[in-house]
């Protein structure tokens, strides 16, 4: 990525804005998912880092980047042909390097809260969960915590996340999902 520049991708119903901030490589990209936009932030690796959909009442794609492009450090702004972010780790079934995200979750619900992807290669499904993305989602959801929970969290945060970490694995595990490392 190229420090002072950004660039501006669309596609239909999607749109992508990747940039650089003081030497990190930032992908922000948009999906238009009925009247609501689903914004996902990803790392330099393909690997998501936030996830949340948007109701943004008469707002569209344009809209969304217009806005980003406000707080972004570029001297400079320039299009792109659009193309979809690319997790850049191999399957875990087969090796390859033909993973797809997918837009629906291991339970057939849309907009998966754990990132989850197809190999073109083998038809396999797999997850990729960061730890920087558990800790994102734990802090937008503490509500869904019971109070000692969220105690042995405050007591022990590395603990509690490697916990809730292990517990994901054995439930995808039981779904025969199998983990991007």
């Amino acid at each position: 990525m190229i420090e002072g520049i950004a660039f501006v991708a669309k596609g239909e119903g999607r749109a992508r804005l990747d940039y650089s901030s003081n030497g990190i490589a930032v992908v922000k990209q948009w999906e238009a998912k009925g009247k609501r936009i689903l914004e996902t932030v990803f790392d330099e690796n393909g690997a998501v880092l936030q996830q949340q959909l948007l109701d943004v009442e008469g707002s569209g794609l344009d809209a969304m980047i217009e806005r980003e492009l406000r707080n972004v450090p570029a001297k400079e702004v320039k299009s792109r042909p659009y193309e979809d972010v690319k997790l850049k780790k191999p399957c875990p079934d087969c090796g390859s390097n033909a993973l797809e995200r997918c837009d629906r979750s291991v339970s057939g619900d849309a907009l998966p809260v754990v990132p989850m992807y197809l190999c073109k290669e083998c038809g396999k499904t797999s997850y990729h969960l960061t730890t920087k993305y558990l800790e994102y989602l734990i802090g937008r959801n503490k509500n869904l915590f019971a109070q000692d929970e969220l105690a042995k969290m405050d007591d022990n945060h590395d603990v509690f996340v490697n916990e809730l970490e292990e517990y994901i694995l054995r439930i995808f595990a039981s779904k025969k999902v199998m983990r991007i490392k």
